[in-house]
C-alpha cells in the first residue's frame, strides 16, 4: 500500500497524482457511459471509484461523488458533455 493509497481515504488533496490522470482522460467519446467508464478508470490505481449516475440530455454537467475502496466519500467529480453533429460527445472532467 503506496502513501497516496492510505491518503485517499479522506480526501484527495491539491497535488494527488489521481488529479492528473482524471484530466488526461481523452475527450471525444461514442456515448455518454464510454466516457463515465473511462474517466471511471483512471481512478482505479488510487483506490477511487465514482458513484453511479445519470447523465441525462445531449449537453449538461453533474457532479458525482468519488468514493475510495472503504466507500467514504473522498470528492467530486465534475463531468461536462455535448453532443456534438457527429452524434459523438465531448465530456470534459476535473476532480475537486
Amino acid at each position: 500500500m503506496t502513501q497516496e493509497t492510505l491518503d485517499t481515504t479522506s480526501h484527495i488533496h491539491r497535488r494527488h497524482p489521481a488529479r492528473k490522470a482524471f484530466a488526461g482522460c481523452p475527450t471525444y467519446y461514442a456515448n455518454k457511459g464510454e466516457a463515465y467508464s473511462i474517466f471511471d478508470e483512471s481512478l482505479a490505481p488510487w483506490g477511487l471509484t465514482l458513484i453511479p449516475d445519470n447523465m441525462p440530455d445531449n449537453e449538461g454537467w453533474k457532479m458525482f461523488e468519488v468514493v475510495n475502496r472503504f466507500n467514504c466519500q473522498v470528492g467530486y467529480a465534475r463531468l461536462s458533455w455535448y453532443r456534438l453533429e457527429s452524434g459523438r460527445y465531448e465530456v470534459v472532467g476535473y476532480l475537486s
